[in-house]
């Protein structure tokens, strides 16, 4: 178990004591999730709040002598005792879980037999099972972990409105934020565009995620290639890395793979795109939305996720209706004709997102600490 402190703050007059529980493998990851929850973190600490991250992997390395089941099993009994252990001597506010998995099920134990109020964030991973039959049973096993939690939070109102049917009555919205100087129009790069074989006029598609199947990597695919019948001297930019990365580059051999890019690197290549594609379909939240609405990108995606049901109302986002693979290929085929579409629908994402600060979204993460605290 790992825990993270920072220096003393200049406290506010009733700072707030909270433990978040999170699995080494997201906490050490340089996007998603980990990411995210470092942000926050740094925006609460900087109100004044005491806020330790601890930290446990989600299994051991596998062994010989135990199934798996017993392995997760050990796992869960020696972090739930650890954590008993802690809050024994120094026993928080209240205890905030981000993952519901192993690592997220001992915190859940731990606190309840504590008398400890609990918080947890609600992430779709029965998606990433890979059959109806495991995410229905995932689902299910999330359903009873939120309904044991004193407060479930959800990135956007779909994932509410599912707990809500799930029948987890404590449902919060809190989305996530963006850095709109790390990520904004003036970092646009001439020389990336270059090593890309762009020239000023050339319209550049851009994809920034982990290539899953549960992204949708086949209308990516239908887009550039719709886009390129129309514009031959089209380029695409395809950032990330993951099981569906060789058949990517099988079908798009054109298209230009730059792996995993972090910091300055991605910053610059977000702003020096023109147009993102964004297929999946019902995407919970989407951090890599923000990110590209900050760099001023014109964004095409599909109907159903958090961030683009923010972006569509203020005009700031294309979402092609019959929600289909073709019409999604169309509209990217259709923006990277219309240059001067593309500028309008980016400069308004770029508004549309400016309020989705880092403070805005620790404020909010501590007014509904306070009100859960709140005496009954």
């Amino acid at each position: 178990m790992n825990f993270e402190t920072m220096p003393e703050f200049a406290h506010m007059s009733d700072p707030l004591c909270v433990d978040a529980i999170l699995t080494r493998e997201a906490a050490t990851a340089i996007a998603g999730t980990g990411l995210a929850v470092a942000r926050w973190r740094q925006a609460l600490l900087a109100r004044g709040h005491d806020l330790t991250l601890i930290t446990c992997p989600e299994a051991p390395p596998p062994g010989e002598a135990q199934a798996a089941a017993q392995r997760l099993r050990a796992v869960r009994t020696a972090f739930m005792r650890e954590l008993a252990r802690r809050w024994a001597t120094r026993r928080p506010d209240l205890v905030h879980i981000e993952l519901a998995g192993n690592v997220g099920l001992a915190a859940l134990d731990a606190a309840t037999q504590l008398g400890l109020p609990t918080t947890a964030t609600f992430h779709r991973i029965d998606r990433l099972t890979g059959s109806p039959e495991a995410e229905s049973r995932v689902l299910a096993q999330m359903a009873a972990f939120h309904r044991r939690c004193s407060l479930s939070v959800a990135l956007g109102q779909p994932g509410a409105a599912l707990l809500a049917s799930l029948g987890v009555e404590s449902v919060a919205v809190i989305g996530r934020g963006v850095d709109t100087e790390d990520f904004h129009p003036r970092w646009r790069d001439p020389s990336m565009r270059l090593a890309w074989g762009a020239t000023p006029e050339t319209p550049v598609i851009l994809s920034v995620g982990r290539l899953l199947s549960i992204k949708d990597p086949g209308a990516l695919v239908a887009a550039c290639q719709a886009a390129r019948a129309r514009h031959p001297a089209l380029r695409a930019v395809i950032v990330g890395d993951g099981p569906e990365g060789p058949a990517l580059r099988a079908a798009l051999p054109w298209a230009v793979f730059p792996g995993v890019l972090s910091g300055n690197a991605l910053s610059q290549a977000y702003a020096s795109a023109d147009i993102f594609a964004f297929p999946p379909a019902g995407e919970p939240w989407g951090n890599v939305l923000l990110e590209a609405a900050a760099s001023g990108l014109a964004i095409v995606g599909r109907p159903g996720g958090a961030v683009l049901n923010c972006l569509a109302p203020a005009g700031a986002c294309v979402l092609p209706v019959p929600n289909t693979v073709p019409d999604f290929a169309a509209a990217v085929a259709d923006l990277a004709a219309d240059p001067a579409r593309r500028h309008a629908l980016g400069m308004a994402a770029r508004t549309a997102v400016l309020s989705y600060t880092w403070d805005a979204v620790a404020e909010r993460w501590e007014s509904a600490w306070r009100d859960l605290l709140k005496p009954s």
